[in-house]
């Protein structure tokens, strides 16, 4: 049997949900799902559902079994991993070391050379240092890193994701450069993507003897042997889908393997720049791609939740804050047409703020944002925006108030946003409302305003609704995501692709085919 996915390391991990799940069961079985939350959240504050998913992902990858009354740990595959950490022990190097963090090392032109018995300890140490610089207080220039083949999303991938939440957090700029373009390096780019860094695989020529990963004024190569670079050349090589590769084993044969991996640390900020610069420089293009955002990427109910958390917080005058709920309660009922909600939400929005600090308004959309982040961003959807950053230039047009809009990063980052305005004066809105792209026409005004010194060869639309054609007719290859049924027939009159909520899976290959074709 070969344990699928199975990320060995985040299992054992008694912090990780995963471990949290492997532990409850290891002394309680069967259990329910909703006995596991209540279990687990006595030891630990989650929500059902990132419990509920954890499972899920665990019954697939083999860890845990599925019965009529419950879930309970897979035999087979702890024998599976037994067997593994068996032939583990005599493999893994014991030898003390003293190695520097990066603040140790001050100076310009410093540099430190160590070698580690094999990759595990290497990439323990290089991922102690990312860490470091991402979590300190200073100001971050971009995060850069080139690789031969992407391997963390396999192994790593709670700590991946973690990683990734305080790029999120803290706003950092990340760009990766991979030379492989596998179905397994694809398939951990599109991890990454997902949360929002910029990937780019296939780049031929990135990667000469080491990989780099450039932090700050610092620089760090990672030596991979030459046996270690070609077993996964042709692992990769092999397989049409990350699935298919055993875990446990490749974490022993690539990571715990005994060979001499050598990192060096050095201190170079010229040199940090220029190498920064040149991988930045991979990701700027000319093709454009434009979306209408709401109820094409993001669901409605991102107004109605924000209007709630609003008032909850005492952000809304009392009146119009009333009148702004009670809209949306009318909508969730059916007692208005969604058209109606979207027309009417903006003056009542505008109003219901008036009198109140912009940076209190903007920190709590990011809060709503941050908590229904699940639930706002369509899935699949969410997946086409963030391949598309590392691809295009990205641009938002949306009937969506801007601050809405921005509420939105890190999950989701565009280069530029032209969007519904209120005017605010000393920090203060005002209510008045500035710039309103409700309409087909002006949405059409401001997006040809917005393009008009703008190449828009080979540029990309993606909208849903009437007004969206304001932009849609004017970009090369237009695009309707979830359309209603009049946009349906627009589409097949003018040859427009079209894509319903079931297709979107479809949309997503097919964008990334034409995107790739032309990088």
């Amino acid at each position: 049997m070969e344990t699928k996915l199975a990320s060995i390391i985040d299992v054992f991990d008694e912090s990780s949900v995963r471990g949290l799940i492997l532990r409850t069961l290891a002394q309680e079985w069967p259990l329910t799902a909703r006995k596991l939350h209540s279990k687990i959240s006595q030891k630990k504050q989650l929500g059902y559902h990132a419990i509920y998913k954890s499972i899920n992902q665990m019954v697939k990858e083999g860890i845990l079994k599925k019965e009529e009354n419950g879930y309970l740990v897979n035999i087979e595959w702890l024998e599976k991993v037994d067997s593994v950490f068996s032939r583990m022990r005599g493999q893994i190097g014991t030898k003390p070391m003293y190695i520097p963090r990066l603040s140790d090392i001050k100076q310009e032109g410093e540099n430190h050379s160590f070698v580690f018995e094999n990759l595990a300890e290497a990439d323990r140490y290089r991922k102690k240092l990312q860490s470091e610089y991402l979590e300190s207080k200073e100001s971050k220039k971009p995060y850069v890193g080139l690789s031969y083949h992407m391997r963390s999303p396999l192994v790593y991938a709670e700590k991946s994701a973690k990683t990734t939440d305080v790029v999120s957090k803290q706003r950092i700029p990340v760009f990766l450069l991979i030379e492989g373009n596998t179905p397994v390096d694809e398939w951990c780019a599109d991890y990454y993507r997902f949360l929002s860094l910029k990937v780019r695989t296939g780049m031929k020529g990135t990667v000469h003897n080491c990989e780099i990963m450039v932090v700050g004024d610092h620089i760090v190569q990672m030596f991979l042997p030459k046996k270690t670079n070609e077993y996964i050349d042709s692992l990769y090589g092999r397989m049409s889908h990350a699935s298919e590769i055993s875990i446990p084993e490749f974490y022993s044969k690539v990571f715990l393997e005994k060979s001499d991996v050598k990192i060096v640390v050095t201190k170079n900020s010229a040199l940090a720049e220029q190498i920064r610069q040149n991988a930045i420089s991979k990701f700027a293009t000319d093709r454009v791609a434009v979306f209408s955002v709401l109820g094409t990427f993001v669901d409605y109910s991102l107004y109605y939740e924000i209007a709630k958390n609003l008032d909850e917080k005492g952000l809304l005058n009392t009146d119009e804050g009333k009148e702004l709920l009670k809209l949306g309660e009318s909508w969730k009922k059916g007692k208005i047409k969604q058209d109606t909600y979207l027309e009417s939400y903006v003056s009542h929005y505008a109003n219901a703020v008036k009198g109140r600090s912009t940076s209190d308004i903007e920190e709590a959309i990011k809060s709503v944002v941050d908590d229904n982040i699940t639930n706002i961003l369509l899935k699949n959807a969410a997946k086409l925006m963030s391949f598309a950053c590392s691809y295009t230039d990205t641009a938002a047009i949306t009937r969506m108030p801007l601050e809405f809009v921005k509420g939105l990063e890190p999950y989701v980052i565009f280069n530029h946003i032209i969007a519904t305005a209120l005017e605010a004066k000393k920090g203060v809105y005002t209510g008045k409302i500035l710039h309103n792209l409700i309409s087909q026409k002006a949405k059409e005004k401001a997006f040809l305003q917005w393009s008009k010194n703008r190449n828009m060869k080979g540029s990309l639309g993606f909208g849903n609704r009437s007004s969206d054609l304001g932009f849609l007719k004017h970009v090369e290859i237009p695009i309707l995501v979830n359309p209603s049924g009049r946009m349906q027939s627009y589409a097949k009159k003018h040859k427009w692709k079209s894509y319903g909520k079931k297709e979107i899976g479809y949309l997503v290959e097919y964008v990334k085919e034409e995107l790739r074709s032309d990088a």
